[in-house]
């Protein structure tokens, strides 16, 4: 009597071999981002966890920085993002705000066309007392997506102004509502 063991086996080391792991995949990808030549010493992966079609990973990245002299104080000013390329740590920082708003007004624009629907229905703005419940009466079948924060992970403010006009606003990078970096419906 043969037992299907050994095959069973083969296949296996077969299929594993086929593909890289996930912690190969992603110390490759972290390795070469934005065209960086790190070494593979330079990513160390901690830990890898998989949860439907979405990984998250805990690394360490081995890189290097610079820093420059202001008065008495040491302040951050480059970090070298691949082989020998320097990068300004205000550049990646305005990068991020820059992207961060657009994101933000990105969900500004679909909320406000989830209320315009909501209008065409009913004939005016929805009457809630907070964003929460603006959020809650959109969706699905008007909003299919539920945005309750915006790119800085605070809430968006709504209020209804009468029944035709309302105020949709992120409170932008300081947090504040109704400061000067607000975003704003249009």
């Amino acid at each position: 009597m043969r037992y299907p063991y050994p095959t069973l086996l083969i296949g296996t080391i077969l299929l594993l071999s086929c593909g890289k792991s996930l912690d190969k995949q992603v110390q490759d990808q972290v390795r070469t981002a934005a065209d960086a030549k790190l070494d593979a010493e330079a990513v160390e992966i901690l830990s890898v966890r998989e949860s439907g079609d979405q990984a998250i990973a805990e690394i360490n990245i081995k890189t290097a920085v610079r820093m420059r002299k202001e008065g008495r104080h040491w302040v951050l000013d480059e970090v070298r993002l691949g082989d020998r390329r320097w990068e300004k740590v205000d550049r990646i920082l305005a990068a991020l705000e820059e992207s961060r708003k657009a994101e933000t007004l990105s969900q500004i624009d679909q909320i406000t066309h989830g209320i315009h629907k909501y209008v065409e229905d009913s004939g005016e703005v929805p009457q809630v007392m907070s964003y929460e419940e603006l959020i809650d009466t959109l969706n699905p079948r008007y909003l299919p997506a539920v945005i309750r924060v915006d790119s800085w992970w605070k809430p968006f403010g709504y209020e209804p102004q009468g029944t035709a006009t309302f105020d949709l606003r992120s409170a932008g990078p300081d947090g504040e509502f109704h400061t000067d970096d607000d975003l704003v419906n249009k």
